[in-house]
């Protein structure tokens, strides 16, 4: 099974949509990146792991993940953010082994 070198986070098309709320971002102004996932084999757990860090890694940046003290409302909005760019991304590369590292990392809460 090939999967692309490549997965775009297009999911976090949605990030305006939510954003535009909390910080009156207009949502056709979505931001976007890229993972390269390359050289990962995504038929086996280590390589859908490290996939998945990537994903979740960027889907933070993107949909501006504070660090520390901040207001609950921008909170609330950069986790739902989070949760729609990730579900998309892996929905977008269709691995099972990356559905998998997702569900684990849900379950650890």
């Amino acid at each position: 099974m090939t999967f692309p070198t490549k997965s775009t986070l297009a999911a976090l098309a949605f990030f305006g949509a939510a954003a535009s709320l909390a910080w009156a971002e207009p949502a056709e102004q979505a931001a976007t990146t890229e993972i390269d996932i390359s050289g990962l084999d995504l038929t086996q757990q280590k390589g859908a792991e490290i996939a998945y860090v990537r994903i979740k890694q960027a889907a933070r940046q993107v949909c501006d993940m504070p660090r520390g003290a901040a207001p609950v409302r921008h909170r609330l909005a950069a986790k739902a953010c989070m949760t729609r760019a990730v579900d998309r991304a892996v929905e977008a590369v269709g691995s099972r082994q990356l559905a998998l590292a997702q569900q684990r990392d849900r379950a650890r809460g």
